[in-house]
């Protein structure tokens, strides 16, 4: 994966993680090991997901 097109994946990456992470506060859902996947420069899936390891850019955050 190019790396700019890595760079951009990482940051529209952290734009959804940190609007999911707020919705789950505001409505007090669960949010431990969320985990959005990118493969091929395109999010394939978020939630709680198993094998990070066959994607090219992948972020978990627990729950503060």
């Amino acid at each position: 994966m190019d790396e700019e097109i890595k760079k951009d994946a990482e940051e529209e990456m952290n734009c959804i993680l940190d609007l999911l992470e707020d919705w789950c506060l505001k409505y007090d859902q669960d949010y431990v090991n969320t985990v959005v996947l990118v493969k091929n420069d395109q999010i394939t899936s978020w939630g709680s997901v198993g094998n990070q390891e066959d994607f090219d850019v992948y972020r978990t955050k627990k729950r503060p």
